[in-house]
């Protein structure tokens, strides 16, 4: 609610069209009239709302992960249908937190502990976070002075889902002063350097990948085994996300034992991670799609050389 109230006077005021959409999980027996409460709020004031519904039968195990990837297939399919190519969302300071202690949990690596970032595309949609520095308490205050009341979702204390653990964690570490506003400094710091590692990996594949008839990528293993640490584990990951075409990344001891393998490799290896198949043959790492896959991006970058990465590295 404090989001599409900030954004439409954002729009107002930059003369901007803006629309906002709910989606209805339809995973507890009120989310229907809550939302359709939601679209009257809005609508006294004047902004256009609309209803999206995640219908048919919910998975068992993993539901809020099929929820949150549910609601941004059913935004982006929306968006589409608009000609929208920019959707605003409203995690805050919290969320941020909450995120990055799931993945320490998950012992993620860099690219984890960035967190959510500021802006991401999915579905050739830019998905646009504006308020990721903000504290749920800022945001309650800015619907308080707005005359605006809002509703609590009573999942959100659940225990049943996992992120309901971090949730009071973060409330924890909230009382030493090691809370939502420290952890978010972090998570940005990580993505400054993530950012960093990203464009050193895109350089040295812009130097010396070679592009592969059947949609492979290859790389020579000498020079991959000469990379520094942080440089060949983020070269391995942009190989499988450009190969592989799965959004996410193998979890990072996975990445660490294929990186080893890759580094170390004395004579022919083969595996699979990723959607990909990796394999070392006569000097070469080779990573193609696994079978009934295709390759799905095609890197953009091609400055730069190996030679520049390895000595100012």
């Amino acid at each position: 609610m404090a989001l599409a109230l900030l954004a439409h006077a954002w729009a107002r005021s930059t003369g901007r069209s803006f629309h906002t959409v709910t989606v209805d999980h339809r995973l507890r027996p009120d989310s229907g009239t809550e939302a359709a409460q939601v679209g009257a709020w809005l609508g006294a004031r004047g902004i256009d709302h609309e209803i999206l519904v995640w219908g048919g039968d919910k998975p068992a195990n993993g539901l809020q992960e099929a929820a949150r990837l549910a609601r941004y297939r059913l935004i982006a399919a929306w968006a589409h249908g608009h000609g929208i190519r920019h959707v605003m969302v409203a995690h805050h300071s919290e969320d941020q937190a909450e995120t990055v202690l799931m993945r320490l949990a998950r012992g993620s690596g860099m690219t984890g502990l960035a967190g959510m970032r500021g802006v991401t595309v999915r579905d050739g949609i830019r998905i646009c976070r504006p308020l990721l520095s903000m504290p749920r308490a800022r945001l309650r205050a800015t619907l308080r002075g707005a005359g605006q009341p809002w509703i609590e979702d009573p999942s959100n204390e659940s225990a049943k889902f996992a992120r309901t653990g971090y949730r009071r964690l973060s409330r924890l570490l909230e009382e030493r002063d090691a809370g939502a506003e420290r952890i978010s400094r972090i998570a940005a710091s990580f993505a400054g350097l993530d950012a960093l590692m990203r464009a050193a990996a895109h350089r040295v594949l812009g130097a010396a990948a070679v592009r592969k008839q059947d949609g492979g990528l290859a790389i020579p293993q000498a020079l991959y085994a000469a990379l520094p640490e942080p440089v060949a584990a983020r070269v391995l990951r942009e190989v499988l996300a450009e190969v592989g075409g799965k959004p996410l990344a193998p979890r990072s001891d996975r990445l660490m034992r294929a990186r080893l393998r890759l580094q170390d490799a004395g004579g022919a290896v083969s595996f699979t991670l990723g959607g990909c198949r990796i394999r070392v043959h006569r000097g070469e790492i080779c990573v193609l799609p696994e079978a009934g896959r295709a390759a799905k991006r095609v890197f953009a970058e091609k400055s730069g050389s190996f030679r520049d990465i390895s000595n100012g590295l």
